[in-house]
């Protein structure tokens, strides 16, 4: 879902349900399970400002956060990972055709897997960082 709450207010939305059971093998207890490193639900929700008069002017404001359910890492189900949210939160500023902005990235610094194949093989998600990005339009 995208759209506008004011002119200078967008939102945007996504949320999905999963359901990728194993329907075939050949050991017949799998039949039925969760896929391996699908979570059952993830989304993600993100609103932006844009300030167009006052002193604010050409400046701008973003915050966002997604989240992953608890998945499995195997076939057995013995091995999981936790379910996630981050949060994020970006700031711009806009000068003639100039734009910087500064992102900050997992904000609350939460430790989380994005993958794996089980405990000695796991995919780390990114710990909380910044990104400053200078930008020009032409």
């Amino acid at each position: 879902m995208n759209g506008n709450i004011t002119r200078n207010w967008s939102v945007s939305a996504a949320y999905s349900y999963n359901e990728a059971s194993i329907t075939e093998s050949p050991i017949e207890s799998e039949i039925g399970r969760q896929k391996p490193n699908t979570p059952r639900q993830q989304g993600n929700l993100w609103t932006r400002y844009n300030f167009t008069h006052g002193a604010l002017k050409d400046f701008g404001l973003a915050f966002g956060s997604n989240f992953a359910t608890t998945r499995t890492l195997s076939q057995t189900n013995t091995q999981t990972l936790p379910g996630y949210t981050l949060f994020n939160a970006t700031l711009y500023y806009n000068i003639n055709k100039f734009k910087i902005q500064v992102n900050a990235n997992n904000i609350f610094n939460k430790t989380y897997w994005v993958g794996g194949y089980d405990y000695i093989r796991l995919f780390p998600g990114a710990p909380s960082n910044w990104l400053l990005t200078l930008g020009y339009s032409f």
